[in-house]
């Protein structure tokens, strides 16, 4: 996502006319009539994010895990059949609601081209051989539910309009915040 609240898909970087970095989010949306609404850990890499020539992106997991491999490589590896890339994230309290979870920074000192496709994938390889896509660990001590879900994706500088397609990914119409009055978000730390 182009903003830790998780409302587009989709966003612009042009190194030559604003910052040399760009930070996408990864997070998870669960639909309204999903049974799942928590998680404890997840397994997942991104495949399509740009090598700089300087190291691979820089990640930050958010909300204090307590397990994340040190020097992980979020990136799907080229080879995606012998190869190993990817991360493993495990938290000690359980993450509820849709939210974000990990902020990626790139780093690019040249043109960026047009139509970039990020999209969220399995790790490799993934702690359950059988898995296709991202895992998550449900918040069921001591089980942790292993289940698998559907990654999404990113697009950088896409040339279509909102609702249309490019590599697979459509990019989604903008949603806003809905704001709250104060005494709502009073209520909350009551």
């Amino acid at each position: 996502f182009d903003d830790q609240s998780l409302t587009q898909n989709f966003g612009f970087w042009d190194p030559a006319t604003g910052s040399p970095l760009k930070t996408v989010w990864v997070g998870i949306l669960y639909p309204a009539d999903s049974e799942l609404g928590h998680l404890q850990g997840i397994e997942l890499s991104v495949d399509g994010i740009l090598d700089s020539g300087f190291g691979g992106p820089s990640i930050t997991v958010l909300d204090q895990p307590v397990t994340t491999p040190p020097h992980s490589d979020i990136r799907t590896p080229d080879d995606e059949t012998n190869g190993t890339g990817g991360i493993s994230v495990g938290w000690t309290h359980c993450i509820v609601g849709s939210r974000a979870l990990i902020k990626i920074d790139m780093l690019s000192l040249s043109p960026v081209p047009n139509d970039i496709v990020l999209t969220v994938r399995r790790k490799f390889p993934p702690s359950n051989p059988l898995a296709t896509s991202p895992l998550l660990s449900q918040c069921n001590t001591p089980i942790f539910t292993s289940t698998t879900v559907t990654g999404g994706c990113y697009v950088i500088n896409p040339t279509v309009e909102p609702g249309e397609v490019v590599g697979g990914c459509t990019l989604a119409e903008p949603t806003s915040v809905k704001s709250r009055p104060w005494s709502t978000i009073k209520r909350l730390y009551r």
